[in-house]
Protein backbone atom coordinates (compact mmCIF):
# COMPACT_ATOMS: atom_id res chain seq x y z
CA UNK A 1 0.00 0.00 0.00
CA UNK A 2 2.64 2.88 0.87
CA UNK A 3 4.52 2.09 -2.65
CA UNK A 4 1.00 2.63 -4.20
CA UNK A 5 0.46 5.93 -2.35
CA UNK A 6 4.23 6.88 -2.96
CA UNK A 7 4.14 5.92 -6.85
CA UNK A 8 0.88 8.08 -6.77
CA UNK A 9 2.60 11.38 -5.24
CA UNK A 10 5.46 10.89 -7.29
CA UNK A 11 3.85 10.86 -10.16
CA UNK A 12 1.83 13.66 -9.18
CA UNK A 13 4.35 15.84 -8.10
CA UNK A 14 6.16 14.95 -11.79
CA UNK A 15 3.08 16.20 -13.78
CA UNK A 16 2.83 19.36 -12.00
CA UNK A 17 6.59 20.12 -12.47
CA UNK A 18 5.53 19.46 -16.41
CA UNK A 19 2.39 22.43 -16.55
CA UNK A 20 3.17 25.51 -17.97
CA UNK A 21 5.39 27.45 -15.94
CA UNK A 22 7.39 30.50 -16.27
CA UNK A 23 6.60 34.26 -17.86
CA UNK A 24 5.95 33.78 -21.44
CA UNK A 25 4.81 36.01 -24.15
CA UNK A 26 3.12 34.86 -27.13
CA UNK A 27 0.56 36.48 -30.30
CA UNK A 28 0.31 37.13 -33.79
CA UNK A 29 1.79 40.60 -35.36
CA UNK A 30 0.66 40.68 -38.81
CA UNK A 31 2.97 42.64 -41.79
CA UNK A 32 5.84 40.46 -39.42
CA UNK A 33 6.50 37.72 -41.08
CA UNK A 34 10.18 36.81 -40.47
CA UNK A 35 11.07 40.09 -38.82
CA UNK A 36 12.60 39.64 -35.25
CA UNK A 37 10.89 40.72 -32.53
CA UNK A 38 12.85 41.16 -28.91
CA UNK A 39 11.48 40.96 -25.50
CA UNK A 40 14.22 43.39 -22.85
CA UNK A 41 13.82 44.21 -19.67
CA UNK A 42 13.79 48.06 -18.67
CA UNK A 43 15.82 49.51 -16.07
CA UNK A 44 16.43 53.61 -15.72
CA UNK A 45 19.57 53.04 -17.69
CA UNK A 46 19.05 50.51 -20.17
CA UNK A 47 16.87 47.39 -21.40
CA UNK A 48 18.44 43.97 -20.89
CA UNK A 49 17.83 41.17 -23.38
CA UNK A 50 15.44 38.53 -21.92
CA UNK A 51 13.89 36.64 -25.13
CA UNK A 52 13.84 36.59 -29.02
CA UNK A 53 12.53 34.82 -31.44
CA UNK A 54 11.50 35.31 -35.23
CA UNK A 55 7.78 36.13 -36.45
CA UNK A 56 7.05 33.08 -38.05
CA UNK A 57 5.09 33.64 -41.53
CA UNK A 58 1.82 33.03 -40.29
CA UNK A 59 2.74 35.81 -38.02
CA UNK A 60 2.85 34.03 -34.93
CA UNK A 61 5.98 34.19 -31.94
CA UNK A 62 6.67 32.96 -28.61
CA UNK A 63 9.05 34.45 -26.37
CA UNK A 64 9.55 33.03 -23.08
CA UNK A 65 10.84 35.09 -20.48
CA UNK A 66 12.12 32.81 -18.03
CA UNK A 67 11.24 30.32 -14.68
CA UNK A 68 11.89 33.73 -12.55
CA UNK A 69 11.54 36.73 -13.48
CA UNK A 70 11.27 40.49 -11.74
CA UNK A 71 8.03 41.86 -12.22
CA UNK A 72 8.45 44.71 -13.61
CA UNK A 73 8.75 46.90 -16.79
CA UNK A 74 9.88 45.09 -20.38
CA UNK A 75 9.92 46.26 -23.94
CA UNK A 76 8.36 43.90 -27.24
CA UNK A 77 10.45 45.35 -29.95
CA UNK A 78 10.08 44.83 -33.62
CA UNK A 79 12.79 47.88 -34.21
CA UNK A 80 14.05 50.71 -32.23
CA UNK A 81 10.96 53.06 -33.38
CA UNK A 82 8.59 50.35 -33.29
CA UNK A 83 7.18 49.06 -29.92
CA UNK A 84 5.21 48.09 -26.82
CA UNK A 85 5.65 48.74 -23.51
CA UNK A 86 4.61 45.34 -20.93
CA UNK A 87 4.17 45.24 -16.78
CA UNK A 88 5.16 41.97 -16.56
CA UNK A 89 4.86 39.42 -13.56
CA UNK A 90 6.36 36.33 -12.78
CA UNK A 91 4.12 33.33 -13.71
CA UNK A 92 2.26 35.54 -16.34
CA UNK A 93 0.95 33.87 -19.96
CA UNK A 94 0.77 37.45 -21.84
CA UNK A 95 -0.89 37.31 -25.47
CA UNK A 96 -0.48 40.02 -28.17
CA UNK A 97 -1.86 40.65 -30.94
CA UNK A 98 -1.67 43.73 -33.39
CA UNK A 99 -0.05 45.13 -36.85
CA UNK A 100 3.40 45.55 -37.47
CA UNK A 101 3.00 48.88 -39.38
CA UNK A 102 1.36 50.41 -36.21
CA UNK A 103 2.20 48.21 -33.50
CA UNK A 104 1.50 50.70 -30.85
CA UNK A 105 -1.70 51.84 -31.83
CA UNK A 106 -2.93 48.12 -32.84
CA UNK A 107 -1.61 46.36 -30.46
CA UNK A 108 -4.33 44.56 -28.10
CA UNK A 109 -2.98 42.90 -24.70
CA UNK A 110 -4.53 39.88 -22.92
CA UNK A 111 -3.07 38.31 -19.65
CA UNK A 112 -1.25 41.39 -17.88
CA UNK A 113 -3.78 43.63 -16.28
CA UNK A 114 -0.80 46.00 -15.51
CA UNK A 115 -0.01 46.49 -18.94
CA UNK A 116 -3.58 47.14 -19.55
CA UNK A 117 -3.83 49.86 -17.37
CA UNK A 118 -0.29 51.49 -18.71
CA UNK A 119 -1.55 51.37 -21.89
CA UNK A 120 -4.53 53.02 -20.94
CA UNK A 121 -3.21 55.73 -19.14
CA UNK A 122 -0.68 56.20 -22.14
CA UNK A 123 -3.22 56.81 -24.51
CA UNK A 124 -4.72 59.40 -22.38
CA UNK A 125 -1.67 60.67 -21.88
CA UNK A 126 -1.06 61.10 -25.38
CA UNK A 127 -4.25 62.57 -26.09
CA UNK A 128 -3.94 65.68 -23.74
CA UNK A 129 -0.07 66.29 -25.15
CA UNK A 130 -1.59 66.30 -28.82
CA UNK A 131 -4.22 68.83 -27.56
CA UNK A 132 -1.81 71.03 -25.89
Amino acid sequence: MKRVLLGSITATLLLAGCGESGTKVSGNIINAAGEMVRLERLSSTSGTPVDSSEVSSSGDFELNAGEKIEDGFYRLTLDPQNFVILLLEEGQQVKLNGNAFDFYNTCEVEGSEGTQSIRQLDKVLRRDFEKT
